[in-house]
């Protein structure tokens, strides 16, 4: 698992990293190059993905042996109480960390678009995402990015509905 993990974050796209300077669209040499040198990574990978399947046994067109636990295949009931509880720590097991930050987001999404996380909102404040300084800034920076490039402006001027605090 750990290594699926390390590889689906490698084979982000880009729009999801920080931005990177964009290839001009005269630039072809350069842009043949660069699709060129990520289709020789996702080949490299998909290959140890392969070989892996065959050690284990398991099928190339389905991952039979991926065990999610029972706990983060159940929906997150979004509300305030909720939201504060979320455990947003750099010492918690990468997975436990990716479901809780799943969850966040859950969060700000129903904040932003359901009806009745819209009614939350406004009859309780945002939301309050806590966690460490360091885990919270560069949540905080991708969630300013998401609002810079307009992705999550909804109707008129965006305004969070969450709010984040430092614990440490």
């Amino acid at each position: 698992l750990r290594s699926l993990l390390r590889l689906h974050e490698r084979l982000q796209p880009p729009r999801l990293r920080q931005p990177q300077a964009r290839v001009p669209p005269h630039a072809g040499e350069a842009r043949r190059k660069r699709r060129r040198k990520c289709d020789d990574r996702l080949r490299k990978h998909t290959g140890r993905l392969l070989l892996c399947r065959r050690r284990d046994g398991d099928a190339y067109y389905f991952n039979w042996l991926l065990n999610i636990p029972a706990a983060q295949q159940q929906p997150f009931q979004v509300n305030h109480q909720s939201v504060a509880a979320l455990r947003l720590s750099r010492q918690l097991p990468r997975h436990e960390l990716i479901a809780e930050l799943r969850r966040a987001f859950s969060a700000i999404v129903t904040g932003n678009v359901n009806e009745n996380g819209i009614r939350m909102i406004e009859a309780h404040g945002p939301f309050e995402l806590a966690s460490e300084g360091d885990l919270i800034k560069a949540l905080d920076d991708l969630l300013g990015q998401f609002v810079r490039q307009g992705r999550m402006k909804l109707l008129g001027e965006y305004r969070p509905c969450y709010r984040v605090v430092s614990i440490g």
